[in-house]
């Protein structure tokens, strides 16, 4: 298989061209413009046919001249760009019936990306993330990075604080002396009581001994009568309340709780940190927030994002994923371009590769069917076929099929398989080397090298095949063998029945006996080569056509036209070479002698196999004697002898003894 680039005007080599009628001469002075240039592309799956036309000479779109001192048959063919303006397999086929044999050629048209980065130095292949460890992937490679580069800056940010021994031990250092005034704070509340009863148990408050940092008091401020108006009301309104106290109560229940959580996390956390080192895989964050002033850091993913080494093993892993199933199959996807391009590697020859022995069941796309993994079944062949869009089977030696649904325009080719028709279809289809038979439907399927038992069939052909069996011509048409023979053996010989309707059936250097049934009015039956017995199946009506040599022809009759022109009758091949025998030297220098004087007479009297009577006069006695009689008429037909005696009376002639006696009457010449 060749590759062609999208859109993209170019020259193909086509060939070679061989000579139909021998099958092994380069054609090199074709008229091109009687040529037949068909060229289809299976454009998304669909057969597309792109050309049907003839080529042309020269300042055309589709020039096509021969290769200057090419000996091989091979010719330069134009294809425009217009051509090429697909993707997908491609089948270019060039034809002239009347000049060579079928030349066809098989391309894979792939975008000017995948063709350049594959052959030439100008372009590297586009790769698009689409999925990620089998996930779907909405964000971009540069969307990636930027949401790497703001995590790795939060996990930057928290690393000092807390992803340190010394962070940890600050903490948990915190934590404890938080614990400690908690405690001190809930006995102090304790002794204070609900709505402060406890105040009012305050005892005597003892001496106290220094004060320090106070105001200086003024003379005589502190009197009886100035504070026993208020001076304990004043007191327990600002301290000593019930509201106070309940609020007090329930901000220490609060740090309770939150101190409890604290003692938790620590407790997790471990000493000097320990408890983080079994922190597991963070989830996916999906959208993170507050990330300014973060910026990329030195070390950590932002290797994958930012350097080429890590863009280059993130390139290796999507290279080296494994393409299995129905995956990384999106259609117009890179993925579906490499699967194209593995197709036409793994289906060698673009073909679908069958073998019923030792196959295996399967119909998954790029696995089954390919040379290392070929099917077990036509069924599953077919569903790959329809699924991949390969006309072609390689059938493995000793496989059988069976047709189990229509198989037009196929190409099945083996070596010593079986095919049983199956009563299906096989229109177009060309199938080699195998022994086939059964009933087949669809007209020009075309048969090589293949053995024929007893199969019914439309108009089709058949080139270097043995026939075995009886084979029925059921449909108007032209049927063709060429290069055939019977593969009965003895003086038996296959049978071909003609059924109904004007019927051309053309049998080109066929070699061994053919038995023919069923030739109507207006049937024309041409067979050339080296024929033994043409039974003519008591014809009476038809027209056929001899050429070559033949044994025999026989079961005719005056209503059936049977014409001989230019055959040759092998019993007339073996009467002169008795002749030639006769020739001996002596003799041959005598027929150089009397070449202008060759002489024919006839037999009279009582002959035997030793001498005759004739009509002869003119000749004195012994004059003939030394030269060849020839008998061409009559019993001794065929037979020849040198002459030993001559006598003028009754023109008797002796010659060496003959095998059978000649008759009165028969003809013969002198030479």
């Amino acid at each position: 298989m060749r590759y062609l680039k999208e859109n993209t005007a170019t020259r193909v080599t086509v060939g070679p061209f061989i000579d139909k009628t021998d099958g092994f001469t380069p054609e090199i002075a074709l008229t091109v413009t009687s040529e037949l240039l068909t060229f289809i592309v299976d454009d998304a799956g669909v057969p597309t046919l792109v050309l049907d036309v003839a080529p042309t000479a020269s300042g055309g779109n589709n020039d096509m001249v021969h290769i200057t001192s090419d000996a091989a048959g091979m010719y330069d063919l134009e294809l425009t760009a217009a051509n090429t303006n697909y993707t997908g397999r491609a089948i270019l086929s060039l034809n002239d019936v009347a000049t060579h044999l079928p030349v066809w050629h098989e391309f894979q048209i792939v975008s000017a990306n995948v063709y350049d980065s594959m052959f030439t130095d100008g372009d590297l292949l586009n790769v698009s993330l689409v999925l990620v460890n089998g996930a779907a992937q909405t964000a971009t490679l540069d969307t990636i990075k930027a949401e790497t580069v703001l995590i790795l800056a939060d996990t930057a940010d928290i690393q000092p604080n807390y992803a340190t021994a010394t962070g940890v031990n600050n903490l948990s250092n915190s934590v404890a002396a938080v614990k400690v005034d908690t405690a001190a704070i809930l006995v102090d509340t304790a002794e204070i009581g609900a709505a402060g009863v406890g105040l009012s148990n305050i005892g005597t408050i003892a001496t106290v001994t220094n004060l320090t940092n106070l105001p200086t008091i003024p003379a005589n401020w502190l009197t009886a009568a100035g504070t026993a108006a208020d001076f304990t009301t004043e007191i327990q309104t600002g301290l000593a309340t019930a509201a106070g106290v309940n609020s007090l109560s329930n901000d220490v229940a609060a740090v309770k709780v939150d101190t409890a959580a604290i003692l938790v996390d620590t407790a997790e956390i471990g000493a000097a940190g320990v408890g983080l080192s079994n922190i597991g895989t963070i989830a996916t964050v999906t959208t993170l927030t507050n990330k300014t002033g973060f910026s990329l850091a030195a070390t950590g993913l932002d290797a994958i994002a930012s350097t080429a080494t890590g863009m280059v093993e993130a390139a290796k892993a999507i290279w080296d994923r494994v393409l299995s199933g129905a995956t990384h199959n999106i259609a117009s996807s890179a993925g579906r371009r490499l699967r194209t391009l593995q197709t036409g590697g793994a289906y060698e020859g673009g073909a679908i590769w069958v073998d019923t022995v030792n196959g295996t069941a399967g119909t998954v796309d790029d696995e089954n069917g390919v040379v290392g993994l070929p099917v077990d079944t036509w069924a599953d062949a077919l569903t790959l076929s329809t699924s991949l869009g390969l006309k072609n089977f390689h059938i493995a030696n000793g496989s059988t099929v069976t047709l189990s649904a229509a198989s037009a325009n196929y190409f099945l080719y083996g070596h010593e398989w079986t095919l049983a028709l199956g009563g299906f279809s096989v229109a177009s289809t060309m199938i080699i080397d195998a022994t086939v038979s059964g009933t087949g439907t669809g007209a020009e399927a075309e048969f090589e090298d293949c053995i024929i038992g007893t199969m019914t069939i439309p108009p089709s052909q058949y080139y270097n095949c043995s026939f075995t069996g009886t084979q029925t011509l059921v449909s108007v048409g032209n049927y063709r063998y060429v290069n055939c023979q019977s593969g009965v053996p003895g003086a038996s010989a296959p049978t071909f029945a003609l059924g109904t309707g004007d019927m051309n059936v053309e049998f080109r250097r066929w070699s061994g006996g053919i038995n023919l049934t069923g030739i109507g009015l207006n049937d024309v039956i041409t067979i050339s080569g080296e024929m033994g017995t043409i039974d003519l199946g008591s014809a009476t009506a038809g027209t056929v056509e001899v050429r070559g040599t033949y044994k025999a022809i026989t079961n005719g009759s005056s209503g059936v036209t049977v014409n001989l022109a230019g055959a040759i009758l092998g019993g007339d091949v073996a009467d002169v070479k008795v002749v030639t025998d006769a020739l001996t030297s002596a003799g041959a220098t005598n027929l150089a002698l009397s070449a202008a004087g060759i002489i024919g007479g006839v037999t009279s009297g009582t002959p035997s196999t030793v001498a005759t009577d004739t009509d002869l006069t003119g000749y004195v006695t012994s004059e003939l004697v030394g030269r060849v009689i020839i008998f061409t008429g009559g019993t001794a037909n065929g037979q020849a002898a040198t002459i030993t005696a001559y006598t003028s009376t009754n023109g008797v002639v002796g010659f060496a003894a003959l095998t059978t006696a000649p008759a009165s009457s028969d003809t013969f010449v002198i030479v």
